[in-house]
């Protein structure tokens, strides 16, 4: 019991460092296009897969927290429990704007800090040590594609950096969405999100 609680205190509190440290790295967005009101929210940064790659067709206004914005005209966005997702630059605006350029009705969600701390709790109050330590491997959802390799088992945790398909993994502990895991070429500890990763390269 004690050993969990030191646990808890010590995610919560590399998370919240997270947070100071990574505040200026993500920029919050909001969805735009001039003539519709909705943007495609896509797996991919591309449009190649059509209508499959399509995620959510999003209201415009909606906002978006940006991880990265990439060379080839998209950005990539913290999406939920998915993870990573893709939005054509083009349809990111810094302002919240409705159709014809207008306002359009504010939405409050809670603020990136208490989803994360409430998503947090939840995944460590399920966390438990593996008997028997095993090997598993990133599965990016395209072949040249990455895995973030997170401070803490929550998707707005810091991201240590990312690791690719034949980066050999093993796991530590698990909690109900996550493998607390050590990278077998730094012996760094972190976590990867378990439905990102598979036991064979």
């Amino acid at each position: 019991m004690k050993k969990r609680i030191l646990t808890l205190a010590m995610a919560l509190a590399l998370v919240l460092t997270a947070f100071a440290s990574t505040a200026l790295a993500v920029e919050t967005m909001y969805l735009y296009a001039p003539t519709g009101k909705t943007v495609n929210v896509r797996s991919e940064p591309s449009t190649a897969g059509g209508s499959a790659t399509v995620l959510q067709m999003t209201p415009i206004g909606t906002a978006v927290q940006v991880e990265e914005y990439l060379s080839n005209g998209w950005a990539a966005i913290i999406w939920g429990s998915y993870g990573t997702a893709y939005v054509k630059t083009e349809f990111l605006s810094s302002v919240q704007r409705g159709p014809s350029g207008g306002g359009v009705t504010p939405v409050t969600p809670s603020t990136d800090k208490e989803k994360a701390m409430n998503s947090l709790a939840s995944e460590l109050s399920s966390f438990k040590q593996v008997t028997s330590s095993y090997t598993i491997y990133p599965m990016p959802r395209r072949a040249s594609g990455f895995v973030n390799f997170r401070l803490a088992p929550v998707q707005y945790g810091k991201e240590y950096y990312r690791v690719y398909a034949n980066n050999a993994l093993t796991v530590l502990g698990e909690t109900k969405g996550w493998y607390q895991v050590r990278d077998e070429n730094t012996g760094v500890v972190g976590y990867i999100v378990k439905s990102l990763t598979t036991l064979a390269p």
